[in-house]
């Protein structure tokens, strides 16, 4: 009898707790709102995401940016469905909570297909990422069985007019299934309401060139073409194997490229027609991009292309004529009236005269506000620190500078004695050094004993995931 008493007197304490709690009282609506004001809005660096590491550095990635890099185990909306019985209620019948759909694998497929529901008609924020979603899985090894990447479209192609977002990305990729899973995109109609796809895949070791499974999928437009709201692309490796006119669109804004099959280059002349199909292109980041060179028939029909709107252009090139050439070609026929980030990078650097002379020549370096160059600038295999000198005196708006890669003393010497100039950067007050092969970079206490510059920060990156440190 006493026992029963506790526990009444314990639900009536309770009953009473609750009622007196503001947060009981407020209306469905309103706490809907409050969850939905607890979620990172479209187009944000999100936490654990590949851009909230390079939202931390001078140039930014736009592409990726609602691209999650890591498993979010307990994500915001898990969270506020745990806190009581009508929290999990309302959070259960919020759509927008639940629009994020995250395939990696294991228990997450069962909260992945949990999120479809509740997302109800709400459009969706997809990822696909893991390193061997294509050749393991669940059931994928036996007979009759779809492999994991053929069971996830399978979930999600009813729900295409609902994607806003399309993020895959897998390692140790085979031909036969890129082919399969581009036929599949290529063939599943129009996805009216994308504005993001990234697809980035890297082949199997032994896959050098592009394999005739591959060859066979050139000619496919995905999604059958119609994307009109399609804004941003990111295309990587493997997947970068049909034709560039295929992806390219006049609404674009964001373009990343990253890598291309020997027979799915183009020539640098095509590209810049490409490019002049895209006029409100923001963004432009173009890695190791084999162009061709035009050939001497294409010369006289190579056009100069203004881009009006691109405000951010990044290039990484190895040192060989395969990219530096159509580089050169690239800058001398564009012309980037309102281009304020730029960033230069090379994997290899020997005599860059030609390239920096091109600059000097061409980008409008007056206008910049943000910069980020290779230290192997300055070696003396790059042959051109005279010319950068003249270079950094014309970089007046700079406040930003991102300095990548630093080598050997000697380099580093070569800058200091740039830094030294204080017509150089002239008004550069943070200065961001990248280091990602465990090399030291230029001495942090001589850069900052200059008298008479503005540098108010220097922060250190000293490999490519840790987090930047202030010194």
């Amino acid at each position: 009898m006493k026992t029963q008493q506790l526990q009444r007197g314990k639900t009536v304490f309770m009953s009473t707790f609750k009622s007196a709690s503001p947060l009981e009282k407020l209306p469905d609506e309103v706490l809907a709102h409050i969850f939905k004001l607890g979620l990172v809005p479209f187009g944000q660096p999100t936490p654990g995401s590949l851009s909230e590491v390079t939202a931390q550095k001078s140039f930014r990635f736009p592409v990726l940016q609602d691209i999650p890099f890591t498993p979010l185990d307990t994500s915001f909306e898990d969270s506020v469905s745990k806190v009581c019985r009508k929290w999990r209620c309302v959070a259960l019948d919020t759509a927008l909570l639940w629009n994020r759909v995250d395939f990696w694998g294991g228990p997450l497929y069962e909260r992945s297909l949990s999120s479809i529901q509740r997302s109800k008609n709400a459009l969706l924020d997809i990822l696909i990422l893991a390193p061997d979603i294509l050749t393991t899985g669940v059931d994928y090894q036996q007979k009759n069985k779809p492999s994991p990447i053929e069971f996830i479209l399978d979930v999600l192609l009813p729900h295409l007019h609902r994607w806003r977002s399309f993020v895959f990305h897998a390692v140790d990729v085979k031909g036969r299934q890129m082919r399969n899973l581009i036929s599949k995109l290529g063939d599943v109609g129009a996805a009216r309401e994308l504005q993001l796809l990234c697809l980035s895949a890297q082949p199997t070791f032994a896959v050098k060139y592009m394999p005739q499974e591959m060859a066979d999928s050139r000619n496919i437009r995905l999604f059958g073409g119609e994307t009109p709201k399609l804004r941003a692309i990111w295309i990587s490796r493997s997947f970068f194997s049909w034709k560039l006119s295929n992806i390219m669109q006049a609404n674009l804004t964001n373009l990343i490229i990253c890598n291309m099959y020997p027979t799915a280059r183009v020539s640098i002349t095509e590209f810049l027609h490409l490019l002049q199909s895209t006029p409100q292109l923001h963004f432009l980041d173009l890695y190791v991009c084999q162009f061709y060179m035009t050939s001497p028939e294409e010369s006289d029909t190579t056009p100069v292309v203004t881009l009006p709107e691109l405000a951010q252009f990044r290039t990484t090139q190895s040192d060989s004529d395969w990219t530096v050439m159509p580089l050169l070609t690239l800058l001398r026929h564009v012309i980037l009236p309102k281009l304020r980030h730029f960033s230069l990078d090379f994997l290899y650097c020997n005599d860059c005269r030609e390239v920096v002379a091109t600059l000097l020549e061409r980008m409008p370096l007056e206008n910049l506000t943000h910069v980020a160059l290779t230290l192997d600038l300055w070696s003396q295999k790059a042959n051109c620190a005279d010319l950068l000198l003249e270079l950094c005196k014309r970089l007046v708006k700079v406040e930003e500078l991102h300095l990548k890669n630093p080598k050997d003393n000697a380099t580093n010497a070569i800058f200091c004695s740039t830094w030294k100039n204080q017509e150089a950067f002239p008004r550069v007050t943070t200065l961001l050094i990248e280091d990602l092969r465990g090399e030291k970079g230029p001495n942090v206490e001589f850069l900052r004993s200059i008298p008479g510059r503005p540098l108010q920060e220097i922060r250190i990156l000293s490999t490519h995931w840790k987090p930047l440190q202030s010194v």
